[in-house]
């Protein structure tokens, strides 16, 4: 099994790839890293409308913020620089909202 791991691993070892600048090239304005930060800004929707349309469907307010705190992590895992951690802790958030609809009445199922 441990093959099988073996590219990966070194494909996380070497994540994020190095960007090269080419000083004569146009520069891009600075992102604005408050209102649209680029990590979330990967490909056609932004996170945060994502976000906002899966959870409105959650049942309890609690339950829709560990959802989305967990899609937050996984949506941008790739592009902050440590997708292992990112990883952990949406598995983190996962695991709480389970958690908590394990030991939910039925009014939160």
């Amino acid at each position: 099994m441990a093959f099988l791991l073996a590219p990966c691993c070194e494909l996380l070892q070497r994540w994020p790839p190095t960007l090269n600048v080419n000083p004569n090239e146009e520069h891009h304005p600075v992102s604005d890293l408050v209102n649209h930060p680029p990590h979330y800004q990967a490909g056609t929707v932004e996170a945060i409308d994502f976000i906002e349309s899966v959870i409105s469907d959650a049942p309890h307010m609690v339950l829709a913020y560990l959802q989305g705190q967990a899609l937050k992590y996984m949506i941008r895992m790739w592009l902050k620089g440590n997708a292992l951690e990112d990883a952990k802790k949406a598995e983190w958030y996962l695991n709480r909202l389970i958690a908590k609809m394990e030991s939910c009445s039925n009014t939160c199922s």
